[in-house]
């Protein structure tokens, strides 16, 4: 069983984690459009800490995560306008285009970057866009265990030059917030962009 599968049951007791999601919900809706009409993906989904206040301003979500427990939490909530969906977002295969895709502290879990960006350009509408929260570069203290752990955060530099390999624009880095976790501080951006 994974390590999500096992921590789902107690992952949105964490004030951290509710605190994280409150701040990325806070940075996606002044930094982007959100529209009623909008069908979103939340990858990464977990619990739906993100998933559940983006619903509130768009036509639909699907929410996508590589753990069944995590999503079975989410669909306990039975919000109507979210699915869930147990499936690694890379591999995802639909003819669907969507307005939107979010994220919010998954990005460093995934192994192949190139795979992923390339995925999300594929998923999107014309003038789609991404927001993907995530840990700016930090030394791989902020997660206790790093198994699964493929990126410790990630550079304005770096990622910029990446998302602009897979044909993004009006790319925006942004510190969001400020994380403390055992006395030490890790920074989070919103990455936004646009097909």
């Amino acid at each position: 069983m994974s390590r999500f599968n096992q921590k789902a049951q107690e992952w949105d007791l964490s004030s951290m984690r509710q605190s994280i999601a409150q701040n990325a919900y806070n940075a996606i809706i002044n930094n982007i459009d959100l529209d009623k009409e909008d069908s979103v993906i939340d990858f990464g989904a977990g619990t739906g800490l993100l998933s559940k206040k983006i619903a509130l301003h768009v036509k639909e979500l699907l929410a996508i995560d590589s753990s069944e427990k995590m999503l079975q939490k989410l669909d306990e909530l039975h919000i109507k306008n979210i699915q869930t969906l147990h499936q690694d977002i890379s591999k995802f295969q639909t003819d669907k285009k969507f307005n939107g895709i979010v994220s919010s502290m998954t990005m460093h879990h995934i192994k192949d970057l190139d795979i992923l960006f390339d995925k999300l350009y594929q998923l999107l509408d014309e003038n789609g866009y991404i927001a993907i929260i995530d840990l700016m570069s930090e030394d791989g203290s902020f997660h206790t265990d790093n198994e699964g752990v493929h990126h410790f955060g990630f550079s304005e530099k770096d990622l910029t030059k990446l998302v602009k390999k897979h044909n993004f624009k009006d790319i925006k880095y942004t510190k969001i917030y400020t994380v403390t976790k055992e006395n030490r501080q890790y920074d989070i951006f919103l990455l936004s962009a646009k097909k």
